[in-house]
C-alpha cells in the first residue's frame, strides 16, 4: 500500500541492462487481460504502482504473470527453498592438548517438519473485524479443591513424579539441574568403522569443514581425513555446540570427494538411549539343520534380489545409468501432496481437495518395469 518512488529508476534499469538480469513480476490482482477482474476495486495509488512496475518490465523485457498463471506453472514436484549456509559450530577440533585444529560445521540432512496452520477466528473473518483475525492461546489453572479461584503465575512451580510423591523444583533451581559445559569438539579416541552399528547413528548429519582461507587448517584436517579413511577408522568425540546445549557423544567419519574433504558427523548413543529387547529364536538348535536353504532355494534368493537392484535401473536425459530412489531426486510423497493441497485450495478456494497426482503416487510405490523384470527371473 506504500507509493512506489520514480526516483532513479533510470539507474536501475541501466544496471539490470548492464548486468543482463530480465525482470520478471508476479502481481496480485493486477489488471491484465488474462486475469482481468472488474469486480476488485483498485485505488489510485495501486494503479499506479502498476503502471509503474508495467513500465520496468517493459523495459527489461521482461513478464508480468498474474498469479493463478504462477501457480498454475509449478512443476510437477514443489521443490523446497534453497537455504543459506550457516555455520551450525565455530570452533577448535582438539584433537590433544598441544593439537587444535580451527573447523566449522553445517547441517548435512535434517527431516522437513509439515509447514504449521495459523489459528483464524471464523467469527472475526465473517463479521469483517479489523486486523489478522488471530488467535492466541491462554491457560488459567485452578485446584479441585477451589475450582473457582484462578492461581497466579507466581505460585506456580514444576514437580516430578518419584515414585507415588511429586518433588517439586522452584523455577530458581531448574538452571542448576541442567548440565552445561563450555563449547568444544575434543576427540576422546578412535575405534575402527566396523564396531559401530549403523543404527547407532541416531542424529541428523552434521559437515565438518576446515576454518575456509586457512591453509594451515585445511593442511592439518584433510591429514586427519585421509588417515581416518586409509586405517577405516572413525574418531569418536565429545561434542557441545554451545552453552545451551548438553554434550553429546558423537563420531566423526571421513569423507573425501575429488575437489572436496570433509568429516561427517553423527550423534551416538549412552545407555539410556538404547532399546534391549530380548526375542524367542524363530528355530529351534534342534530343528535348525531340517530348516536350512538348500543351494536351488539361495540361488532364487540371489536371483531376486540382484533382479530388483535399482543401482542401474534408470537413466537420465544422456542416457547414463543411474541409482533410482535416490535420495537427492526422491521427494517425500505426504509433503508433496500437502503442497498440492494448497496450491489447489489457492487456485479453487470452494473445491474439495483434489486426488493424489500420479507422479506422487510412483514416489514410493514399485516400479512396474522392476516388478516385471523380477517376476521373469
Amino acid at each position: 500500500r506504500c507509493p512506489v518512488s520514480t526516483d532513479g529508476l533510470s539507474d536501475i534499469t541501466q544496471q539490470l541492462d548492464k548486468v543482463e538480469i530480465k525482470l520478471n513480476v508476479i502481481g496480485i490482482d493486477f489488471d491484465l487481460e488474462e486475469s482481468r477482474n472488474d469486480s476488485i476495486k483498485r485505488s489510485k495509488l495501486k494503479k499506479e504502482n502498476e503502471d509503474i512496475l508495467k513500465q520496468i518490465v517493459q523495459d527489461e523485457r521482461g513478464v508480468i504473470f498474474s498469479l493463478e498463471a504462477a501457480l498454475a506453472n509449478v512443476s510437477d514436484f514443489f521443490k523446497p527453498r534453497p537455504l543459506k549456509p550457516t555455520p551450525l559450530f565455530r570452533g577448535m577440533l582438539e584433537i590433544s592438548p598441544l593439537i587444535h585444529i580451527p573447523v566449522w560445521s553445517y547441517l548435512k540432512t535434517s527431516l522437513v517438519k509439515f509447514p504449521t496452520f495459523t489459528k483464524k477466528s471464523k467469527l472475526a473473518i465473517e463479521a469483517n473485524v479489523p486486523g489478522n483475525a488471530g488467535v492466541e492461546m491462554q491457560r488459567s489453572y485452578y485446584t479441585a479443591d477451589d475450582p473457582d479461584t484462578e492461581i497466579p503465575k507466581s505460585n506456580h512451580a514444576k514437580g516430578y513424579k518419584y515414585g507415588k510423591s511429586i518433588v517439586p523444583f522452584p523455577k530458581h533451581l531448574l538452571s542448576s539441574v541442567k548440565y552445561t559445559s563450555e563449547p568444544c569438539l575434543k576427540v576422546i579416541g578412535f575405534s575402527p568403522r566396523s564396531s559401530i552399528p549403523r543404527h547407532h547413528f541416531m542424529s541428523s548429519a552434521q559437515l565438518f569443514i576446515a576454518l575456509p582461507k586457512d591453509e594451515h587448517a585445511g593442511i592439518s584436517l584433510s591429514s586427519l581425513i585421509h588417515a581416518l579413511a586409509e586405517t577405516e577408522s572413525v574418531a569418536i568425540v565429545r561434542y557441545v555446540r554451545n552453552k545451551a546445549t548438553m554434550p553429546q557423544l558423537g563420531l566423526l567419519l571421513p569423507n573425501i570427494k575429488a575437489d572436496f574433504e570433509s568429516l561427517y558427523y553423527f550423534k551416538l548413543p549412552f545407555a539410556e538411549d538404547i532399546r534391549q529387547y530380548l526375542f524367542e529364536p524363530l528355530l529351534s538348535t534342534a530343528s535348525k539343520k531340517a530348516h536350512l536353504p538348500n543351494q536351488e532355494q539361495k540361488d532364487a534368493a540371489e536371483q531376486l534380489i540382484m533382479s530388483l537392484d535399482v543401482t542401474n535401473f534408470m537413466t537420465d536425459e544422456e542416457g547414463n545409468f543411474q541409482e533410482a530412489y535416490k535420495p537427492k531426486y526422491t521427494y517425500n510423497p505426504s509433503l508433496q501432496y500437502f503442497y498440492q493441497c494448497i496450491h489447489h485450495k489457492a487456485l479453487n478456494p470452494d473445491s474439495k481437495l483434489p486426488p493424489v497426482e500420479p507422479a506422487i503416487e510412483r514416489l514410493l510405490s514399485p516400479n512396474e518395469e522392476l516388478i516385471q523384470k523380477a517376476e521373469d527371473a
